[in-house]
């Protein structure tokens, strides 16, 4: 029998696929109530709040408190680990990034300073969040545009920010 090989295009559009399922499967509210990146106000009776207990698994590469880039200030920074991490807007980084952001086989480290697709400037991680990677240069699978997510150019600019401080 011979064997099949997937074209890049084909790869592309099946990790476009991947990725639009990931909020799905990955969004729901900690504590079982929601879909869509939701979060509760509170979580139900007996259970501690998330700022006392962060999720498992959450040991992300958390930003320094102070500014980082030109604009950016410590809020801005804070939105970006909240979208990056799946828990405002849908954002879903975390899932081929890793949530400590240090890469998996699908996507690249983000804290070494070692910049595959931009310069490692601000406005160059913006760029390719908004734009995504069509053609990796070292994982299989491409980024389509904002993750796959539909971030305003407030929040493309936080996760920016966030990224930036990772390796800044």
């Amino acid at each position: 029998m011979a064997q099949r090989t997937l074209s890049r295009e084909t790869r592309f559009v099946l990790s476009l696929l991947v990725l639009s399922l990931v909020p799905l499967a990955c969004n729901k509210g900690r504590y079982g109530d929601q879909v869509g990146g939701g979060t509760m106000s509170s979580p139900p009776a007996g259970i501690p709040s998330e700022s006392a207990n962060p999720p498992m698994g959450d040991t992300g590469a958390r930003a320094k408190d102070t500014p980082k880039g030109a604009g950016a200030t410590s809020a801005d920074v804070a939105m970006g680990d909240k979208i990056f991490h799946g828990k405002m807007a849908g954002g879903t980084c975390f899932s081929c990034h890793g949530q400590d952001a240090k890469g998996t086989t699908l996507a690249p480290d983000l804290t070494d300073g070692q910049w595959l697709n931009t310069d490692g400037s601000r406005e160059g991680i913006e760029s390719v969040i908004t734009n995504g990677v069509a053609k990796p240069k070292k994982h299989q699978a491409g980024m389509p545009p904002m993750g796959g997510a539909k971030l305003s150019p407030d929040q493309v600019q936080a996760v920016a920010a966030y990224v930036y401080s990772l390796s800044h």
